[in-house]
């Protein structure tokens, strides 16, 4: 059940985007119900039920795939740098969706997830550049 109305979103997403995602539903929903090491903020009901957060879960998905790693329920605990790196390139290609759709709202509520990376003992010093200016480029 739960696979297939995660294929029906992306097939919508994909429809809306004109864009493939190099993701299955398997792959979505091992991820989204991947070990982490820390409390999520969004279920996977939320995002499936969001398509900025969608969009941004196949594109981080897809990230860590080009980056040769594997869609496992280890994959996060495992490769906590790789994983915050294409988090942070998902999150910006998310703020850019919502900003050609013009939704103001929706970017001032993530700028204010991504400010609290800041404060997030697992944010690898290497990537608190990309936190900031990623802030900066969409606080506009």
């Amino acid at each position: 059940m739960m696979g297939t109305k995660i294929k029906k979103r992306i097939n919508e997403l994909s429809k809306k985007l004109g864009k493939e995602f190099n993701v299955s539903p398997e792959e979505l929903y091992t991820y989204l119900t991947a070990e982490s090491y820390e409390d999520d903020k969004y279920t996977p009901g939320d995002i499936l039920s969001n398509e900025y957060l969608l969009f941004h879960e196949l594109v981080e998905i897809e990230c860590l795939k080009k980056r040769g790693l594997e869609v496992t329920s280890n994959v996060i605990v495992e490769n906590p740098e790789t994983v915050y790196e294409c988090h942070l390139k998902a999150l910006e290609e998310e703020l850019k969706f919502a900003l050609k759709e013009c939704n103001v709202e929706w970017i001032k509520k993530r700028l204010k997830d991504v400010e609290s990376y800041l404060n997030d003992e697992y944010l690898p010093r290497n990537l608190r550049d990309e936190v900031v200016r990623i802030l900066k480029e969409f606080a506009q």
